[in-house]
């Protein structure tokens, strides 16, 4: 009889324990019941830290909402450093700070949209598919395709710098092999329209270019 009770005894104890447990923890194989009260983080004024292989790499700052990848003190909403020269479990350069892919993209690593950074500073945004980048505002914005062309006001250009609409420039360069043509100079001797129309189409090709 006392081994009945006492062996009562410990399995409750056992239960209430684990209930406890359970209760105040989130579990590596998955959660249920989970409510709008319960969350993931910290009550205290203290960062979330997310580690692999014992080292972090990724920080929610306690007092501000700053994360950074790859670095403890992000300076913005969302920080990202690389602090090693590769990443050798998918084998990505350092340069590459973030990619962009889809379902239609695939992810392998010529697909998507990438910014990368090389090591004299410059900074590289690239389209990787053989497809259009834009940065577009509410009236309009810049299109370069993929074979370098440049639109500014026009969805498909056809030369290197295609511009639908008034543009304005205090210098024009038209440059030969021995060097470039200043337009603009207060005592340039300008040529009669005529001229230099059929100087632009003997020399130039590009006929569209010119608007009458």
């Amino acid at each position: 009889m006392k081994k009945t009770i006492l062996f009562f005894f410990f399995g409750a104890f056992i239960f209430i324990l684990h209930a406890q447990v359970s209760s105040g923890s989130w579990s590596i194989t998955g959660n249920s019941g989970i409510t709008t009260s319960n969350f993931l983080g910290a009550t205290n004024n203290a960062p979330l830290i997310f580690k692999t292989n014992n080292i972090e790499r990724m920080r929610l700052l306690e007092d501000s909402p700053a994360l950074g990848i790859g670095i403890t003190t992000p300076q913005a909403t969302l920080h990202l450093h690389n602090p090693v020269v590769t990443m050798p479990s998918i084998g990505i350069s350092a340069g590459c700070l973030l990619r962009l892919t889809t379902a239609g993209t695939g992810f392998a690593s010529n697909r998507g949209f990438t910014i990368s950074y090389a090591s004299n500073g410059e900074l590289l945004f690239k389209q990787q598919e053989n497809s259009y980048f834009t940065i577009e505002g509410i009236g309009g914005g810049l299109r370069i395709s993929s074979n370098g062309n440049i639109g500014i006001g026009i969805p498909y250009p056809s030369v290197k710098l295609d511009v639908n609409g008034v543009a304005r420039a205090h210098e024009l360069k038209l440059c030969l092999n021995q060097g470039c043509d200043y337009v603009f100079e207060d005592d340039y001797d300008y040529l009669a329209l005529y001229d230099a129309i059929t100087y632009v189409i003997a020399i130039y090709s590009c006929y569209d270019f010119i608007a009458l």
